[in-house]
């Protein structure tokens, strides 16, 4: 939920906050998201390896908490780029792929696909309450009064005053809460809760000794790890859709509809289609091959902008939720699935940070296809030289789907290699 409303409202709170333009705005969640791939790619991974999942997912939740509550109050653009540029990519850096490898920690192989989909399921009924919420404080909270007593040592007299905060800064103090309650939360987990679903054959005690430059020399010298690099960065595509939907949609629903327009709940719909979708295809999740799913949710979801060239109404915008919704259903637990062929035992953390890296360059695109587009395509007043053309921002984005569906699909078998490898793999060992 705290990931969604920061989605939603990122643009909004660049604009009303600091008056940045998209497009300025749409570069700092540019830069913010080639931060993150920095830090997955240096640092957090063996984090994750050394530290276990309680430990790493109670650093990553805490360095975002803090920077979640320096946002309560920064004023400058200078504070925001330095916090955008550290803390909050860090954190982020650390707790998705710990997400991610909590749920093969705590499952069997053959009840993961299962996990997967509910792991997924609630992070979107986690989206389906974040629309909400973020109408509830534009609409009741435009504006939040603090009043407090300060000492002023110049007339040795107390003093009344008065802090106001925006909506948006409100929001972000909703997410704070939101975190610290789960890091209080997390105190409670037992690490010994994943002992029964521990790989037998593997001399872990073996692993723990392995130190950073040995783990990243063994995974760069693995082809399957650069295969799953490549994967990740073809899969950008489809995933762009989803993400500029709430990227774009909010500050496009404001224009349109006015400031108070509820676009959190319009936006809501996606995650409770999701909801559905995922509960209805859970048969079939668990049946046929995770490439397969993945590739046909790729197609679904690069074809759900077409009914935006009719124009932005809400019909058509019902109809492009729907399929994509249908589309993120289909795909995206098959993706953590599909994660975990290329992966080595004890050297999950930094496999999942590495390769979940080239994800958040959907992040980098967003930002700057996002500001640009809005900038271009849809500005806020049209004159000679900007007029509103919604057509072109979907023909743009469904082009770049189509090129990583066709390349998703010409590349089946060379990317479905490591799945092979690995089942040749526990068949030697079955037989030794």
């Amino acid at each position: 939920m705290i990931f969604l409303i920061d989605d939603l409202t990122f643009l909004l709170y660049c604009q009303y906050e600091y008056g940045m333009s998209p497009s300025e705005a749409g570069i700092l969640f540019c830069v913010s998201a080639l931060c993150l791939f920095t830090y997955g790619l240096t640092i957090s991974g063996f984090i994750i390896d050394k530290m276990g999942v309680k430990r790493s997912l109670m650093l990553g939740l805490a360095l975002y908490c803090v920077a979640k509550f320096l946002l309560i109050f920064a004023d400058t653009r200078l504070q925001l780029w330095i916090i955008m540029a550290t803390l909050v990519p860090l954190g982020v850096s650390i707790i998705f792929p710990v997400l991610v490898l909590a749920v093969k920690k705590l499952t069997f192989e053959n009840a993961r696909s299962t996990a997967y989909s509910y792991y997924f399921g609630f992070m979107v009924i986690g989206a389906i309450l974040g629309g909400p919420i973020v109408d509830w404080i534009r609409h009741d909270y435009k504006t939040t009064t603090w009043h407090y007593t300060h000492h002023n040592p110049e007339t040795d007299r107390d003093e009344d005053r008065v802090q106001e905060f925006s909506a948006w800064r409100t929001i972000t103090f909703i997410g704070f809460c939101l975190n610290l309650c789960m890091i209080i939360l997390l105190c409670f987990y037992r690490t010994a809760k994943e002992e029964p679903f521990k790989e037998r054959d593997v001399n872990w005690d073996e692993i723990d000794k392995l130190t950073f430059c040995q783990i990243f020399r063994d995974l760069f010298k693995d082809k399957r790890f650069w295969r799953f690099m490549l994967f990740s960065l073809v899969i950008v595509g489809p995933k762009l859709v989803f993400a500029l939907l709430f990227f774009m949609l909010p500050r496009i629903i404001m224009q349109d509809y006015g400031e108070d327009a509820p676009f959190g709940i319009y936006v809501s719909v996606a995650p409770v289609l999701i909801l559905v979708f995922l509960w209805l295809l859970q048969p079939v999740q668990a049946t046929f091959d995770a490439y397969d799913l993945i590739l046909l949710g790729c197609i679904v979801a690069t074809l759900s902008p077409t009914p935006m060239f009719f124009g932005v109404n809400i019909v058509d915008f019902v109809i492009f939720i729907v399929f994509i919704a249908l589309a993120e259903a289909i795909y995206s637990p098959m993706i953590n699935v599909f994660t975990f062929n290329f992966t080595k035992p004890g050297r999950e953390g930094t496999f999942l940070t590495l390769s979940s890296a080239p994800i958040y360059f959907t992040m980098a695109v967003t930002g700057l296809m996002g500001g640009y587009l809005l900038e271009e395509f849809y500005p806020p007043e049209e004159d000679d030289t900007h007029k509103k053309r919604p057509n072109y921002i979907w023909a743009i984005i469904i082009l770049c789907s189509s090129i990583s569906c066709i390349v998703l699909f010409l590349l089946r078998d060379y990317f479905t290699q490591a799945e092979e490898q690995d089942a040749r793999e526990k068949a030697e060992n079955e037989m030794n």
